[in-house]
Protein backbone atom coordinates (compact mmCIF):
# COMPACT_ATOMS: atom_id res chain seq x y z
CA UNK A 1 0.00 0.00 0.00
CA UNK A 2 1.18 3.63 -0.75
CA UNK A 3 2.54 5.38 2.16
CA UNK A 4 0.95 8.37 3.68
CA UNK A 5 1.81 11.42 1.09
CA UNK A 6 2.98 9.45 -1.51
CA UNK A 7 1.72 9.17 -5.09
CA UNK A 8 1.91 6.34 -7.52
CA UNK A 9 3.89 7.46 -10.34
CA UNK A 10 4.77 6.35 -14.08
CA UNK A 11 8.05 7.63 -15.23
CA UNK A 12 10.11 6.05 -18.36
CA UNK A 13 13.88 5.59 -17.64
CA UNK A 14 15.97 3.08 -18.78
CA UNK A 15 16.83 -0.40 -17.98
CA UNK A 16 19.66 -2.26 -17.51
CA UNK A 17 19.56 -6.06 -18.64
CA UNK A 18 23.08 -6.82 -18.57
CA UNK A 19 26.56 -4.65 -18.23
CA UNK A 20 30.15 -6.23 -17.90
CA UNK A 21 33.71 -5.11 -18.61
CA UNK A 22 36.79 -6.72 -19.76
CA UNK A 23 40.25 -6.03 -21.22
CA UNK A 24 41.34 -6.66 -24.82
CA UNK A 25 44.66 -6.53 -25.44
CA UNK A 26 45.00 -5.91 -29.60
CA UNK A 27 47.65 -8.03 -31.75
CA UNK A 28 50.66 -5.86 -32.05
CA UNK A 29 51.97 -4.64 -34.99
CA UNK A 30 55.35 -4.70 -35.84
CA UNK A 31 57.41 -1.90 -38.02
CA UNK A 32 60.17 -3.14 -39.70
CA UNK A 33 63.34 -2.02 -41.82
CA UNK A 34 62.87 0.51 -44.34
CA UNK A 35 59.77 -1.08 -45.85
CA UNK A 36 58.42 -0.51 -41.47
CA UNK A 37 59.58 3.60 -41.46
CA UNK A 38 57.83 4.15 -44.58
CA UNK A 39 54.81 2.54 -43.48
CA UNK A 40 54.98 4.73 -40.79
CA UNK A 41 55.77 8.16 -43.11
CA UNK A 42 58.85 9.60 -40.80
CA UNK A 43 60.05 12.84 -42.84
CA UNK A 44 62.77 13.23 -41.17
CA UNK A 45 66.34 12.11 -41.97
CA UNK A 46 67.83 12.24 -38.66
CA UNK A 47 65.17 9.11 -38.06
CA UNK A 48 65.45 7.04 -41.58
CA UNK A 49 69.32 7.49 -41.73
CA UNK A 50 72.10 6.29 -39.32
CA UNK A 51 71.84 8.31 -35.55
CA UNK A 52 74.80 8.89 -33.33
CA UNK A 53 75.06 8.95 -29.76
CA UNK A 54 72.76 6.71 -27.79
CA UNK A 55 69.22 4.81 -28.07
CA UNK A 56 66.20 6.02 -30.02
CA UNK A 57 63.01 6.52 -27.99
CA UNK A 58 59.78 5.74 -28.96
CA UNK A 59 56.61 6.61 -27.50
CA UNK A 60 52.81 5.79 -28.82
CA UNK A 61 50.22 8.32 -28.68
CA UNK A 62 46.60 8.00 -29.05
CA UNK A 63 45.00 10.48 -31.98
CA UNK A 64 42.04 10.76 -34.09
CA UNK A 65 42.43 10.11 -38.00
CA UNK A 66 44.29 13.56 -38.30
CA UNK A 67 46.65 12.92 -35.52
CA UNK A 68 45.93 15.22 -33.27
CA UNK A 69 46.34 13.70 -29.37
CA UNK A 70 43.48 12.94 -27.73
CA UNK A 71 42.11 11.80 -24.29
CA UNK A 72 41.41 8.08 -25.13
CA UNK A 73 38.59 8.13 -21.76
CA UNK A 74 36.67 10.61 -23.76
CA UNK A 75 33.50 9.48 -24.92
CA UNK A 76 34.11 8.46 -28.73
CA UNK A 77 37.14 9.76 -28.84
CA UNK A 78 37.79 5.43 -29.73
CA UNK A 79 35.01 3.93 -31.44
CA UNK A 80 33.09 1.13 -30.21
CA UNK A 81 30.46 0.07 -31.94
CA UNK A 82 27.85 -3.23 -32.24
CA UNK A 83 28.67 -5.28 -35.74
CA UNK A 84 25.09 -6.06 -37.37
CA UNK A 85 24.53 -9.92 -37.46
CA UNK A 86 23.20 -11.51 -40.15
CA UNK A 87 19.46 -12.21 -39.13
CA UNK A 88 20.37 -10.52 -35.60
CA UNK A 89 21.83 -11.52 -32.42
CA UNK A 90 22.08 -15.37 -32.40
CA UNK A 91 21.13 -16.81 -29.10
CA UNK A 92 22.99 -19.05 -27.35
CA UNK A 93 22.04 -21.58 -24.70
CA UNK A 94 24.13 -21.51 -21.88
CA UNK A 95 24.03 -23.54 -18.61
CA UNK A 96 24.33 -21.34 -15.24
CA UNK A 97 26.63 -22.82 -12.23
CA UNK A 98 22.66 -23.38 -10.43
CA UNK A 99 22.20 -26.00 -13.32
CA UNK A 100 19.76 -23.76 -15.11
CA UNK A 101 19.96 -23.19 -18.79
CA UNK A 102 19.12 -19.53 -19.91
CA UNK A 103 19.27 -18.08 -23.64
CA UNK A 104 21.75 -14.88 -24.20
CA UNK A 105 22.74 -13.64 -26.74
CA UNK A 106 25.62 -13.02 -29.02
CA UNK A 107 26.97 -9.54 -29.58
CA UNK A 108 29.86 -8.15 -31.15
CA UNK A 109 31.58 -5.22 -31.52
CA UNK A 110 34.19 -3.35 -33.35
CA UNK A 111 36.50 -1.11 -31.57
CA UNK A 112 38.52 0.93 -33.74
CA UNK A 113 41.02 3.90 -32.84
CA UNK A 114 44.41 5.90 -34.13
CA UNK A 115 47.58 6.91 -33.14
CA UNK A 116 51.07 7.77 -33.70
CA UNK A 117 54.54 6.93 -32.92
CA UNK A 118 56.90 9.96 -31.96
CA UNK A 119 60.78 8.92 -31.99
CA UNK A 120 63.17 11.50 -30.22
CA UNK A 121 67.43 10.84 -31.15
CA UNK A 122 69.70 11.16 -28.77
CA UNK A 123 70.90 14.98 -30.51
CA UNK A 124 66.92 15.76 -29.54
CA UNK A 125 65.32 15.51 -32.81
CA UNK A 126 62.17 14.18 -32.56
CA UNK A 127 59.97 13.14 -35.18
CA UNK A 128 55.90 11.76 -35.33
CA UNK A 129 54.71 9.44 -37.88
CA UNK A 130 51.36 9.44 -40.13
CA UNK A 131 48.39 8.10 -38.23
CA UNK A 132 48.23 4.01 -37.64
CA UNK A 133 45.23 2.67 -37.31
CA UNK A 134 43.91 -0.44 -35.16
CA UNK A 135 40.71 -2.62 -34.66
CA UNK A 136 39.48 -5.53 -32.89
CA UNK A 137 36.40 -7.38 -32.81
CA UNK A 138 35.41 -8.62 -29.78
CA UNK A 139 32.70 -11.38 -29.03
CA UNK A 140 30.54 -11.12 -25.81
CA UNK A 141 27.61 -13.55 -23.93
CA UNK A 142 24.56 -10.86 -22.57
CA UNK A 143 21.18 -10.79 -21.83
CA UNK A 144 20.46 -8.61 -24.52
CA UNK A 145 16.83 -9.47 -26.83
CA UNK A 146 15.63 -8.05 -29.60
CA UNK A 147 14.66 -4.38 -29.02
CA UNK A 148 17.91 -3.63 -26.89
CA UNK A 149 20.66 -1.02 -27.01
CA UNK A 150 24.27 -1.68 -26.44
CA UNK A 151 26.04 1.02 -24.95
CA UNK A 152 29.98 0.89 -25.35
CA UNK A 153 32.38 3.24 -23.07
CA UNK A 154 36.29 2.91 -22.68
CA UNK A 155 37.45 3.16 -19.80
CA UNK A 156 41.56 2.59 -19.53
CA UNK A 157 43.66 2.39 -22.74
CA UNK A 158 47.40 1.63 -22.95
CA UNK A 159 49.65 2.02 -25.78
CA UNK A 160 53.02 0.61 -25.46
CA UNK A 161 55.92 1.24 -28.39
CA UNK A 162 59.43 -0.70 -28.53
CA UNK A 163 61.86 -0.12 -30.78
CA UNK A 164 64.85 -1.66 -31.60
CA UNK A 165 67.90 -0.58 -33.37
CA UNK A 166 71.73 -2.57 -34.38
CA UNK A 167 75.01 -1.02 -34.44
CA UNK A 168 77.06 -0.91 -37.93
CA UNK A 169 81.01 -1.47 -38.40
CA UNK A 170 81.10 2.19 -37.78
CA UNK A 171 78.82 1.92 -34.64
CA UNK A 172 76.63 3.71 -35.29
CA UNK A 173 72.51 3.04 -35.22
CA UNK A 174 70.72 0.92 -37.42
CA UNK A 175 66.83 0.90 -37.55
CA UNK A 176 65.67 -2.22 -37.42
CA UNK A 177 61.87 -2.19 -36.00
CA UNK A 178 59.39 -0.96 -34.07
CA UNK A 179 56.47 -3.23 -32.04
CA UNK A 180 53.83 -1.56 -30.64
CA UNK A 181 51.41 -3.24 -28.26
CA UNK A 182 47.42 -1.51 -27.05
CA UNK A 183 45.10 -2.78 -24.41
CA UNK A 184 42.26 -1.12 -23.23
CA UNK A 185 39.25 -1.87 -20.79
CA UNK A 186 35.93 -1.54 -21.82
CA UNK A 187 32.64 -1.07 -20.58
CA UNK A 188 29.11 -3.13 -22.13
CA UNK A 189 25.74 -2.25 -21.42
CA UNK A 190 22.53 -3.68 -22.93
CA UNK A 191 19.71 -1.17 -21.81
CA UNK A 192 16.38 -0.15 -23.13
CA UNK A 193 13.71 2.52 -22.05
CA UNK A 194 10.68 1.00 -20.01
CA UNK A 195 8.42 2.69 -18.23
CA UNK A 196 7.77 1.99 -14.65
CA UNK A 197 5.39 2.47 -12.06
CA UNK A 198 6.14 2.98 -8.48
CA UNK A 199 5.20 4.93 -5.56
CA UNK A 200 7.13 7.87 -4.14
CA UNK A 201 6.96 11.71 -2.96
CA UNK A 202 6.76 14.28 -4.86
CA UNK A 203 9.81 16.60 -4.33
CA UNK A 204 10.06 20.04 -3.72
CA UNK A 205 12.59 22.81 -3.62
CA UNK A 206 14.22 23.54 -0.20
CA UNK A 207 12.62 26.78 1.33
CA UNK A 208 15.55 27.29 3.78
CA UNK A 209 18.98 29.57 2.32
CA UNK A 210 22.31 28.68 3.21
CA UNK A 211 23.56 32.22 4.64
CA UNK A 212 28.14 31.78 3.71
CA UNK A 213 29.30 33.32 7.38
CA UNK A 214 32.58 35.47 6.29
CA UNK A 215 35.38 35.27 8.06
CA UNK A 216 36.57 37.73 10.26
CA UNK A 217 38.90 40.53 9.60
CA UNK A 218 42.00 40.50 11.38
CA UNK A 219 43.61 43.50 12.52
CA UNK A 220 47.48 43.15 13.09
CA UNK A 221 48.79 43.45 16.57
CA UNK A 222 49.96 47.16 17.93
CA UNK A 223 53.49 47.74 18.32
CA UNK A 224 54.99 48.69 21.55
CA UNK A 225 55.87 52.24 22.12
CA UNK A 226 59.69 53.10 21.59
Amino acid sequence: MPMINQERLCITTSKVYDWIVGQIDVPTQSFRGTAGLVRLGFSCEEITDQTKGGPLLSECIPTDAEGNPIDPLSPGSISCTELTQPGGRRNVDVTLSSGETVTLQEVMILIRGYYVIQISSPSGVTCTSSPQTYSVIQTSILCAPEGTNLTCDITDFQCFSCNSCSLDDEGNQQFQQIDVSITLCHSLQVESTVTIELDADICQPRLTKIERNCPQINIPPVCPAF
